[in-house]
């Protein structure tokens, strides 16, 4: 059944921030509401997404959407004139609730804040704990002034949950989750496909610090000393990949994609893997686990809250001490010795988290319960 969505709803996000996770959820917002979508573009592709897959997107779609192109860094003074134009499209749309995914820039939540209010303004915080080495200085003052702000907020998990309430007591708060669902055809689910060089480890999405990828690469090394029966794929955006690429002691056991993935090609990247590799230091919500649920690709990550509560030990995937990179890899040799048998029933139990707690029409009845508050407390 359909969430009940009463609201007329303004929705207004960044490129970081559309993803084949985020689109299904505005895709069938529109369907269910009085809907607009604005979406703000950088010069520089930051995601999957470009302003014309957008823009095409929606137009197959039917949501009515106003597409800005910064020419400019977003703190320049074009950024004004942007947000002057979303905040005075936004006034025309006249919205019931009016949701920023976050803010990237100083002027908008400034203007929305003179402009439209706070009552019915709910703004969503990625990071309620900024990933160390992570963020400029800049965009951290930017999310303390934006709190500062506006009253409503939306978090992705429980654990982001406890720790924004943590450290802004006073702020109304919801949580609504980020699906696991494909735009691919609608469907959730894509058939693993055959590899030609035995199980495939995937370490997807843009690369930081914060994600590990060092410690995957150390735990590869140990095991390409012992056997020949893996590959490694590392997929994703880096801007100084050469540290990494440096640690890699047999590149026959890699494979390596370091650059914009577009969207159509990874529904193929995730039908390919055996197994996700998340060795990150710290987590607040992951796009790759959505998109290793919605794929039913078994898990094997850093045992953090973010992670171990949706990944369960040798039931539909491993944990190993964060930073270890020798227990990495014995958990990845341990993946590696499992039967087919074996490896069906991680998916399956993969799948099942999938559907339980991450289906989209769950997520959109969290929006649903958000959306309604936020109005009734107008």
């Amino acid at each position: 059944m359909k969430p009940a969505l009463t609201e007329k709803i303004a929705y207004v996000s960044y490129d970081c921030f559309v993803d084949t996770l985020r689109l299904p959820v505005i895709r069938e917002l529109n369907k269910r509401c009085d809907f607009h979508y604005f979406a703000i573009f950088g010069k520089e592709p930051a995601y999957m997404y470009g302003p014309g897959d957008v823009r095409n997107y929606c137009s197959e779609n039917h949501i009515p959407c106003d597409i800005f192109v910064r020419r400019k860094r977003a703190r320049h003074p074009e950024g004004a004139k942007i947000a002057l134009d979303i905040v005075r499209g936004i006034r025309r749309f006249n919205p019931d609730v009016i949701y920023f995914e976050g803010f990237k820039d100083p002027y908008l939540p400034l203007l929305s804040r003179c402009f439209l209010g706070r009552k019915r303004v709910v703004v969503g915080i990625h990071d309620a704990v900024p990933h160390e080495n992570f963020y400029s200085r800049l965009f951290a003052l930017n999310e303390r002034l934006s709190i500062s702000l506006f009253r409503h907020f939306h978090v992705f998990s429980d654990p982001q949950k406890k720790a924004f309430s943590a450290r802004y007591p006073r702020k109304n708060l919801f949580v609504a989750r980020l699906p696991a669902c494909s735009l691919e055809g609608g469907k959730e689910h894509i058939s693993r496909q055959s590899a030609d060089h035995g199980t495939n480890f995937l370490f997807f999405g843009n690369i930081h610090h914060y994600k590990g990828l060092d410690i995957l690469i150390k735990a590869a090394n140990l095991l390409a000393a012992e056997r020949n029966d893996f590959t490694v794929t590392i997929a994703g955006k880096c801007s100084d990949f050469a540290p990494y690429e440096a640690m890699i002691e047999r590149s026959e056991r890699f494979n390596l994609r370091i650059s914009l993935i577009p969207s159509g090609e990874v529904p193929g990247l995730f039908a390919a893997a055996d197994f996700l590799v998340l060795p990150y230091w710290d987590v607040t919500q992951s796009g790759p686990l959505m998109l290793a649920l919605a794929h039913r690709v078994p898990v094997i990550s850093s045992d953090l809250p973010g992670f171990n509560e949706h990944i369960t030990a040798g039931v539909n995937g491993f944990l190993f001490p964060p930073g270890n990179a020798d227990a990495l890899a014995a958990c990845m040799r341990n993946v590696l010795n499992l039967g087919a048998g074996e490896r069906d029933r991680l998916r399956a139990h993969i799948g099942q988290v999938a559907e339980k707690k991450f289906a989209l029409d769950s997520v959109l009845q969290e929006y649903a319960a958000m959306f309604h508050a936020v109005r009734a407390s107008c």
